[in-house]
């Protein structure tokens, strides 16, 4: 899972006016239903073999305190309802395909740690990711350098049961329907299906303070459609995927990606052109007019988007790349397969249920954020960027020396 620059948000109306032992949970994570807990049985009860040379369908790696990290991780996501139902899901495709999953952690480059509202972040890089093909998981390392553990761990177990949900899923349809693996992998209900599990998770952990993935939930549960239709800009790997009626005419929707795209991309190009203007301005603002506390969060994501705009940039000229790429294949003789293999996965009814079924789940979870809510951020007196924008035009009023 990828996450595009929160930062940008503020730009656009810029100027505008192996320890496998049980842990202890977290302080944050143990208002689980105590019962929730104690039922979960112990990793090694969790993972069976998959063959008779004891093969696990699981397996972490890395160093020791790295080890020590993803098995708490892995044990938390355990005690939940959804993470039980993705953990026991994978360990029985697992078994019957005999195919061991790998988790990790990897240090991704270019990424910067946030911190909004108090709340933790990872910027300009991945959260971690999953190739199927292999069985193998990476989360990002820098998940163990936020400064509060509780966040930190709860980070981890949400991204990781994203992640292990892409290997469910993948490997289900190798089960099942395997002559439509090649169309799946330009399907966003891929995607959909492991942010609307890392929802569920999200939920099941009760969580009394907001985290990233709790304010990502409150921005799908806001408008669930606009939320997916945003997914396929996000990223190279999600730029080349698309719905039903996407895969039922991959080129003239990729024709219209590649176009919007390349919008996208010259809009954030003209909002990283204000970037020097803005953190000019928050830089006079906070040391001249003592506005250092009430712009801190601004302040933050500004430095965010200075230090991973090149990533920004290149991530949209990748995407533009993988789509015009996409294009030209389904155009081509060779490209034929993949462009019959996708309208015939459109027009499979047992491939559409995917589709189905993910519609149902969601409707259960916006049901749950509705009933359940979300952890509100606290107020901590912090300006918007129209509120700055106000106050730099009554001080450029005022004082226009200020700005010579």
């Amino acid at each position: 899972m990828r996450r595009s620059s929160a930062a940008l948000a503020l730009l656009a109306t810029w100027g505008a006016s192996s320890a496998v032992g049980a842990q202890r949970l977290l302080p944050e994570l143990q208002n689980l239903a105590p019962a929730a807990v104690s039922q979960a049985p112990p990793l090694g009860e969790l993972v069976p073999v998959a063959d008779r040379g004891q093969r696990e369908t699981l397996s972490i790696e890395g160093a020791a305190d790295e080890r020590a990290f993803l098995t708490r991780a892995l044990e938390t996501l355990q005690a939940l309802p959804e993470g039980r139902r993705i953990l026991d899901t994978l360990a029985k495709d697992y078994a019957v395909l005999k195919r061991t999953a790998r988790i990790s952690l990897l240090r991704f480059q270019g990424t910067v740690l946030a911190v909004r509202h108090g709340v933790e972040d990872i910027e300009g890089s991945h959260y971690g990711q999953a190739e199927p093909p292999k069985g193998t998981i990476e989360l990002s390392r820098s998940i163990m350098d936020f400064k509060d553990a509780e966040q930190g761990l709860a980070f981890a177990t949400v991204t990781l049961g994203h992640e292990i949900e892409h290997l469910v899923r993948n490997a289900r349809i190798e089960r099942t329907i395997a002559e439509h693996a090649d169309a799946f992998d330009h399907d966003i209900a891929d995607e959909e299906g492991a942010r609307i599990a890392q929802s569920f998770i999200v939920l099941d952990l009760r969580l009394k303070k907001p985290t990233a993935h709790t304010e990502e939930l409150r921005k799908f549960a806001r408008d669930p459609e606009a939320y997916i239709s945003e997914i396929k800009h996000d990223d190279e790997a999600y730029a080349v995927t698309f719905g039903l009626t996407g895969l039922g005419d991959p080129v003239a929707a990729s024709k219209r990606r590649l176009e919007r795209l390349k919008e996208i991309k010259a809009t954030k190009e003209e909002e990283l052109r204000k970037l020097p203007q803005l953190l000019l301005a928050l830089a006079h603002m906070r040391e001249v007019h003592g506005l250092a506390a009430s712009t801190q969060d601004l302040w933050d994501a500004a430095q965010v988007e200075q230090a991973t705009r090149q990533q920004t940039i290149e991530g949209y000229e990748k995407s533009i790349k993988a789509v015009a790429d996409l294009s030209a294949k389904l155009r081509s003789r060779p490209g034929r397969k993949l462009l019959a293999q996708m309208k015939a996965a459109a027009a499979d009814r047992r491939y559409r249920k995917i589709h189905e079924d993910n519609a149902a789940r969601r409707r259960l979870l916006m049901e749950r954020v509705r009933r359940e809510g979300l952890p509100e951020l606290s107020d901590t007196g912090q300006l918007d960027v129209d509120a700055l924008n106000a106050l730099v035009e009554k001080d450029k009023r005022e004082n226009p020396a200020h700005w010579r």
